[in-house]
Formats: structure tokens, sequence, C-alpha cells
């Protein structure tokens, strides 16, 4: 794959190469040339996405200090509120 620098030093990364990392706009890259070669890596960890039986999947490795159950419950605690918020919504419109 070839990329031509524009005017200004900058490059396009094609869109097949930014989806096999999980990057886009806003993706912090360290730039570095290593064996007369420039190399760009994301910084920090990237969700790289693969595709099985016709998903999108995540093949990011989880941190060690990170607590699942812990995101779990903040996430099934956030939907429950909004599902109510809802809920509280549409009983106040059925009275009109």
């Amino acid at each position: 794959m070839e990329v031509t620098l524009d005017e200004h030093g900058r490059i396009a990364v094609p869109q097949s190469l930014r989806d096999r990392l999980g990057i886009g706009a806003g993706t912090e890259l360290a730039i570095a040339v290593e064996d007369g070669r420039l190399v760009l890596k994301p910084i920090g960890e990237q969700a790289v996405l693969e595709e099985r039986d016709g998903l999108l999947i995540s093949t990011a490795e989880v941190p060690a200090d990170v607590d699942i159950q812990s995101v779990i419950d903040d996430v099934r605690t956030a939907r429950t509120s909004k599902i109510s918020d809802l809920d509280s919504d549409t009983d106040n419109h059925s009275d009109e």
C-alpha cells in the first residue's frame, strides 16, 4: 500500500488500515524512525476489531486493574435508570 505526503507533510491512513487497527479521528499516534522506516503506533490501548461470523468483535485485552463486574454493574444501573425515566415519561403522557 502506498500513500503520498501532501504539501503540509501529512498522509491519509487508508480506511481499511484504520478499521483493522481500531483507530479513527482523534486517535493519538506515536511516530518514530525504526531501521530507516517511519513507524506510527497508537498510544494506549486500542480496540482491534476482527470480523467473525459477520460481526465485528473487539480483540483488545482488558487491563488487569479493571474490575469487569464493576463496569457491568455501572452500565446495568445506568440502563435501568434510563428505562425507569422512559417509563415515567410514558406514564406522565398517558394522563393527557
